[in-house]
């Protein structure tokens, strides 16, 4: 009895020696009780039920796991499948963490191990792709058995899900070119891997907001576009729906498992930092970024490499003068990452259009992982099944018949109500603005253009409720396909021109300001509804109203803000200018110098500067009148919703110019009559101090360029800019 205990506690010993040393990091002495004792082996060691092996490989000890992995050579692939209470074995962790050495080393011990699920039925290949480790996916990928890749997560997500979510492009690419049958699986919320990327607008170039000086240096910039590697169909036999054949035993299979070996070996060197290798290889090397899986450190071209530096300089030193950590301009290599990342998901678009079957009827009877089927469908149109009965069938058999038909129609009709929530992938491209997928869909299957929601609301219509200006402009320019489109209602009654006249709860203009909001709204219900049939303005809807009537009631709240903030503009406005030409009209009136008793004129009529401080009072006085004119105006105005389009603006915008325009020809006319008081030698002296006087006035006008520019673009501009700055989800 007494021995007994006494081995308990030595094996509870071990077990807190085992555990003290994997949470310390002290991995020699796990090493140590690993090669003592073949009992540590298996021993779970956390309330998560995680081995030594388990710790080891979530914290990319490699080396460690290495040395464990040759000590418990004959019971590795035992030991290897032990799972923690999450399910995770520790090949799950080693690829969650992206450790391709230890991958390579746990999935050559055991090729089942790739498919080994989790509790969120997620393989170890599934989380190398669901966290852009591409180095342990092509490994892993390697060593994947029949049917491995096609497995999916609890949720529905394939592989290539995984890949979209984390915009891993590369990745996906390379996905889409080995199993393209995966372009079409859908998750358990309805979604395929293009849906998931029609819902990321910030992947493409019709919604990036670059300015003018970024927009040149990113049509200047040269990004590579994704080269995947095609299977060797005599390393990698293909079926007829694009799988991986996993002959066992044949040379085929051999072939496979040598080339899989042989780019796993090479990815481990390059980890471990082979520098042979690395020169030999410059386009290994690679960091991860969010939205790519890696990029070139280098680029091949010097004197390209050079230009880069160079602006990267210029950037780095407007960063200093800014006094902020983000200049106006970006630094060339992020403007070049957000190219890279617009051309990669271009092409990923390509493919998943390329290999959709959205709107072709397609029977699929056999393939892919039998437990999935089961939970996300896969099943055949009974409608396209032609079978047959046996002749002398009995009436219980056509009874048991038609008891399966009407439990398919149940589930048809659940199906069908379940898929009318759903959006089609150019619904959504055209809500989030996604100009190409709209494109790139409908230059491939026209019949996209009569897709509708569970709201009835079409491409057009989406894309106007959602302020989608290149979007609908595109769809305009398909003169034959718009007409159709602009004569379609919701379920409410409402077409285009109700749903341009409704004020969403965000401001969705790439403007400031509450009154240059309702500027661009105006603008934008009246470029709707140019673009409209005729007659399409007095359209009622299902609440008997008509567009410019919702027009009118839903932007009552920003008509009021914006009213408000001109008068609070205005008003202050006018109390400088008021100030202004009081001082311009003292001044006009005093003569430096004196006036000459003898002849009546100016004592100092002959001196340049005399003429200069007759013309700038002057100038003050008139322009400083000009704009307390104006700033009445706008206070005094009623605020009509049509003022907004062009009247109150251009007002603002002339009385903003006749105001920095008067304090400057104060500021001459100050400086010009001060010069004769001076004497000849302190003139010198008294122009620093000039130009000291002026520069507050040149700071303030410099802040206020920013308004100038969107007055004069709001006022100019046909068509409004959309912000991507937030989303109406």
């Amino acid at each position: 009895m007494e021995r007994v205990e006494e081995v308990v506690d030595r094996g509870r010993e071990v077990e807190e020696d085992l555990f003290d040393n994997a949470m310390t990091g002290d991995w020699e002495k796990v090493v140590g009780l690993y090669r003592s004792s073949e009992n540590v082996h298996d021993l779970r060691i956390t309330k998560m039920g995680d081995t030594a092996l388990h710790i080891a490989a979530f914290d990319g000890e490699t080396k460690i796991v290495l040395d464990l992995l040759e000590i418990i050579k004959e019971n590795a692939s035992k030991i290897l499948q032990i799972k923690n209470k999450k399910g995770n074995t520790p090949l799950h962790l080693a690829a969650k963490v992206g450790d391709v050495e230890t991958c390579h080393a746990m999935a050559t011990k055991d090729r089942k191990l790739v498919s080994l699920r989790n509790d969120q039925d997620e393989t170890p290949l599934f989380l190398a792709a669901l966290n852009g480790h591409e180095k342990v996916f092509l490994c892993l990928h390697s060593h994947c058995v029949e049917g491995c890749y096609s497995f999916r997560a609890r949720n529905g997500d394939t592989i290539l899900h995984a890949a979209m979510s984390g915009e891993y492009f590369n990745l996906a690419f390379q996905i889409i070119l080995w199993h393209p049958e995966l372009v079409n699986n859908i998750n358990q919320s309805g979604l395929s891997p293009l849906h998931i990327l029609a819902n990321t607008p910030s992947a493409f170039k019709s919604s990036s907001r670059l300015r003018q000086l970024d927009r040149l240096i990113y049509q200047c910039l040269i990004a590579e576009e994704l080269n995947g590697q095609e299977v060797d169909k005599k390393i990698c036999p293909r079926g007829k729906k694009g799988r991986n054949i996993d002959n066992r035993g044949s040379e085929s299979q051999e072939l496979t498992k040598s080339w899989g070996n042989r780019m796993c070996s090479s990815l481990c060197l390059a980890k471990r930092g082979n520098k042979k290798e690395d020169a030999e290889n410059p386009q290994q090397k690679s960091s991860s970024m969010q939205g790519m899986n890696q990029r070139e450190e280098s680029h091949p071209n010097y004197i390209y490499s050079s230009c880069v530096k160079f602006f990267n300089l210029i950037t780095a030193v407007l960063d200093v003068i800014n006094g902020s950590p983000r200049s106006a301009v970006w630094s060339i290599d992020k403007i070049q990452d957000e190219k890279r990342r617009h051309i990669w998901a271009t092409q990923v678009m390509n493919k998943l259009v390329e290999h959709s079957n959205l709107y072709k009827k397609v029977v699929q009877i056999s393939g892919g992982d039998p437990e999935d089927k089961d939970k996300f469908g896969d099943v055949p149109d009974r409608s396209e099944l032609h079978l047959e009965e046996p002749s002398g069938s009995t009436s219980h058999t056509e009874k048991k018949d038609n008891t399966e038909a009407k439990n398919d129609n149940l589930e048809d009709k659940k199906d069908n109500k379940k898929s009318e929530d759903k959006k089609t992938p150019i619904l959504i491209a055209a809500k989030m603005g996604v100009s190409e997928m709209v494109e790139t869909i409908l230059d491939k299957f026209p019949v996209a253009i009569y897709d509708v929601d569970s709201e009835n609301k079409n491409v057009a219509l989406l894309a106007v409720e959602n302020r989608q200006p290149h979007v609908y402009s595109l769809l305009v320019d398909r003169k034959k396909q718009i007409t159709r489109l602009l004569r379609g209602v919701d379920n409410n009654g409402n077409n285009a021109l109700h749903l341009a006249a409704k004020c969403g709860r965000h401001r969705p203009w790439l403007t400031p300001g509450a009154a240059l909001q309702m500027q661009w709204e105006l603008k934008w219900y009246t470029f709707v509804k140019n673009s409209m049939p005729p007659r399409s303005s007095v359209r009622y809807n299902k609440k008997g109203q008509m567009p410019q009537e919702v027009f009118t009631t839903s932007h009552k709240r920003l008509r009021k803000e914006g009213s408000d903030w001109l008068v609070k503009t205005s008003e202050s406005c006018s109390v400088v200018a008021a100030l202004i030409a009081t001082v311009a009209f003292a001044t006009s009136a005093s003569v430096p110098g004196g006036i000459d008793d003898k002849t009546g004129s100016p004592v100092l009529k002959d001196k340049p500067a005399f003429n200069a401080f007759t013309i700038s009072s002057l100038l003050a006085l008139c322009l400083s009148v000009t704009a307390l004119v104006f700033f009445l105006t706008i206070i005094t105005s009623r605020y009509e919703a049509q003022d907004f389009s062009i009247s109150l603006p251009r007002k603002l915008l002339l009385g903003l110019t006749s105001l920095f325009a008067s304090i400057a020809a104060v500021l001459v006319s100050f400086c010009t009559g001060h010069v004769f008081l001076l004497d000849r030698h302190l003139r010198y002296v008294a122009y620093p101090l000039y130009a000291a006087t002026c520069l507050p006035v040149t700071i303030f006008a410099l802040a206020q360029l920013s308004l100038y520019y969107d007055l004069i673009r709001v006022i100019f501009r046909k068509v409004p800019q959309r912000s991507y700055r937030e989303y109406r989800h």
